[in-house]
C-alpha cells in the first residue's frame, strides 16, 4: 500500500512489514509518481535490499519525483540515497 506520508505497508507470502513513519512529500507535479514508487522499489530489490529499506528507497526517489516535472533518472545518486537511508546501526556493521 502507498501513500503520501506516514506508514509503507510491505508484504510478502506470511511476512508483513510496517516502514515508517516517513514525512508527507511537497507535492508540485504528479505526473509519474506512482511509476517512480514502483521502479525504486523494484530496483532497491534487485539492488539486494530488504523490504524495509526498499520502501524507503522508493519514498525518497518519489518525493524527488514530486518536485520535479520531467525525467529525474539522471539526478539520481542511487548509492548516496541508500547511505542517507542507512540507520546508525547499519552504518556501524
Amino acid at each position: 500500500m502507498t501513500r503520501s506520508g506516514g506508514f509503507v505497508t510491505v508484504s510478502e507470502d506470511s511476512s508483513v512489514e510496517r516502514v515508517g513513519p516517513l514525512p508527507k512529500a511537497r507535492v508540485e507535479n504528479v505526473t509519474g509518481a506512482r511509476d517512480a514508487f514502483w521502479s525504486a522499489l523494484l530496483v532497491a530489490r534487485l539492488d539486494g535490499k530488504g523490504w524495509g529499506e526498499c520502501a524507503r528507497f522508493a519514498h525518497e526517489v518519489t518525493t524527488l519525483k514530486l518536485r520535479v516535472e520531467g525525467h529525474i533518472e539522471r539526478i539520481i545518486d542511487r548509492e548516496a540515497f541508500y547511505e542517507r537511508l542507512e540507520t546508525p546501526a547499519e552504518r556501524q556493521a
